[in-house]
């Protein structure tokens, strides 16, 4: 069978069947299609100031999240981390629900930019709004310690509800019906699991440029690539969408876009 095969792509009818294979395989429409404003790899050669996220992301609006009788504890990127949004939380001075619904409003602002940031691929609305709700009823009885803290996920990892692209076309073409491991426990643990978070293209790549879903911006510099492969769940940290975000990492894809978008990104042992 093998010598057959090699036969006819070797043989008058390779040419035909090769480029047969390519359409079938979407590399052909891979090779013409246009992922939209290119994006420079190079750091500049000279010290630049960029926009950091505080510029998409204001302290104002984190001051209007996390009400303080205080002075917030603000960490060196300009918005709160896990400890101080559990801390609010805890203390009734936010509720899940305010959390959720300041989420998808940032992630909408965030896709209307020219050129959109492209953060997150799928956000159910709904599904974040019951998610949120349900949190807020747990706080009169035993909550979880990340409880009514939003995690975003890769697009890699099953989230149930949620169709699992891999950053593809011909993947996920149904919802996942349950969790991924690591999602599960995040969701026992009481996190509010905010959608799919963009990737570069089944994980083979360290730009974070996909050319389906939209090339997922650094936050820093929209011009530049968030690096990859877990780019999406970087720029989420790093733009103030989530205080935490799950990757996956064989090779350096989440400590990549963690080290581009200036976040802190953990393969653990």
């Amino acid at each position: 069978m093998l010598g057959l095969s090699a036969s006819l792509v070797n043989g008058p009818l390779g040419a035909p069947i090769a480029e047969k294979l390519f359409d079938n395989l979407g590399i052909t429409s891979l090779r013409s299609h246009d992922s939209g404003r290119a994006l420079r790899f190079a750091p500049p050669l000279e010290a630049a100031h960029t926009a950091s996220p505080e510029k998409l992301l204001s302290r104002e609006q984190w001051l209007e999240i996390v009400i303080s009788s205080g002075s917030p504890s603000i960490d060196a990127a300009g918005m709160p981390g896990c400890l101080r949004l559990a801390k609010a939380l805890e203390a009734g001075e936010i509720s899940a629900v305010e959390l959720a619904a300041r989420l998808e409003r940032w992630n909408g602002e965030l896709d209307a930019k020219d050129p959109p940031m492209r953060v997150l691929v799928a956000l159910d609305r709904n599904d974040l709004a019951r998610q949120a709700k349900a949190s807020n009823e747990r706080r009169s009885g035993k909550c979880g310690v990340l409880e009514g803290i939003a995690v975003a996920v890769k697009d890699e990892l099953d989230l149930a509800g949620y169709p699992t692209t891999v950053g593809t076309r011909f993947l996920g073409s149904s919802p996942a019906e349950q969790d991924a491991e690591v999602v599960r426990r995040l969701r026992e643990a009481g996190a509010v699991l905010a959608g799919k978070a963009n990737m570069h293209e089944i994980g083979l790549g360290v730009t974070g440029i996909n050319p389906h879903h939209g090339a997922c911006r650094n936050p820093y510099d929209p011009e530049r690539v968030t690096g990859g492969s877990s780019s999406g769940p970087a720029a989420a940290v790093a733009c103030g969408m989530v205080p935490l975000a799950v990757g996956a990492d064989g090779g350096g894809s989440i400590r990549i876009p963690a080290a581009l978008c200036g976040v802190v990104g953990l393969k653990p042992t």
